[in-house]
């Protein structure tokens, strides 16, 4: 199991106390960046005084968060960023990660917006109110929400919340939710039988399989894929009988490649700051029908006959239909893992995949 992946289930799952740092660090008598705190769960909206006029300055204490404000076009709002993001600018210093909070460079960073991911507006507002509402505070007001991103709907509604709170353009953020509800349109019945049932695999030694429940399961159930593994977890830890008896009829390998560095750059006004074009003109395959059609788009392709072992090990002498036909994908998206916007860009690429399956007796 490689770092990504750790990286994909720490943040995703959580752990009860992520954040206590931050309140012991408050109780020492820290400085407070704001006079008051405004929470919200689950991209709920609370009312609350407005915020004031300034540019919003977001703590992003989620990797996937902060891949969903680089699609907005909003990565020059961040000011902050969780320990294991190596998606963003490395330049923006480390607020957070879930083993703790450091509360000192958190308030330093002087956030308008603290998003975290740890599973309850509750455990916000306890861990993360007295560091960001203490005594001596300024004249401005905090907005601390704590996201869900365990579903496609979360992920989905996440795009709405994070562009009302920070006054992004709602044209901006209708044009990415219209490039999400395309990317999973289904495909034609006839096409998604072609390819058989499809186990998604992240991890080859043992196998680890994105399960029921899974963002990524989901949205190959939304493109019209019938799913191998139907019983079991999100996070399904298989070996190479399960995966025989499974017979699935594609493999598909999530294991993403270094992160691109150049994703997260961006100052306002450029390519990943508010005012640029960020990710949407990276979009324009989904906006005009996805990318099927394509010989090999970049982030996935069909592996050889040569290339199938080296990836799947041990996996590779089963005889099951993926092997025997051929139809193992490789999708290697640097940000495939994250419950962000990025899930675009990885429908559109099982999508084009799908319409390109290699045939039986190829």
């Amino acid at each position: 199991m490689g770092w990504r992946t750790l990286v994909l289930l720490a943040v995703t799952l959580g752990a009860a106390g992520a954040l206590a740092a931050a309140a012991w660090w408050a109780a020492g008598g820290g400085a407070a960046i704001g006079t008051g705190i405004r929470t919200g769960g689950g991209g709920e909206s609370e009312s609350a005084p407005p915020l004031p006029a300034q540019r919003p300055r977001v703590a992003a204490m989620s990797p996937g968060v902060a891949a969903t404000l680089r699609d907005l076009g909003a990565a020059g709002l961040i000011v902050g960023r969780h320990g294991y993001d190596a998606w963003s600018d490395p330049a923006l210093p480390v607020v957070g990660d879930q083993a703790g909070i450091n509360a000192e460079a958190l308030l330093r960073a002087a956030p308008t917006h603290v998003y975290v991911e740890f599973g309850g507006a509750d455990q916000a507002r306890r861990l993360l109110g007295p560091a960001l509402s203490g005594a001596g505070a300024g004249a401005g007001r905090v907005t601390v929400r704590d996201l869900r991103l365990l579903t496609l709907d979360q992920i989905r509604g996440s795009v709405t919340t994070l562009a009302q709170d920070l006054s992004i353009g709602a044209d901006r953020a209708a044009a990415l939710l219209a490039a999400w509800d395309r990317a999973l349109e289904p495909e034609p019945a006839d096409r998604a039988r072609a390819v058989g049932t499809v186990l998604l695999l992240h991890g080859t030694d043992p196998p680890a399989a994105l399960g029921p429940g899974s963002f990524h399961q989901q949205i190959a159930q939304r493109l019209g894929l019938a799913p191998a593994l139907v019983e079991g977890d999100a996070y399904t830890v298989l070996d190479s009988e399960a995966v025989l008896r499974l017979q699935p009829g594609t493999i598909v390998l999530i294991q993403p490649r270094e992160p691109d560095a150049a994703r997260g750059s961006g100052g306002p006004g450029g390519p990943g700051g508010p005012g640029g074009p960020g990710a949407l003109a990276g979009l324009a395959q989904s906006e005009s029908g996805g990318s099927g059609g394509a010989a090999a788009e970049p982030g996935w392709r069909w592996l050889s006959a040569r290339e199938a072992p080296q990836r799947l090990g041990t996996l590779a002498r089963l005889r099951v239909p993926a092997i025997e036909h051929g139809r193992v994908l490789l999708i290697d998206l640097d940000d495939g893992l994250l419950p962000g916007t990025g899930l675009i860009r990885l429908a559109d690429a099982l999508r084009a995949a799908v319409r390109l399956a290699p045939e039986p007796g190829r």
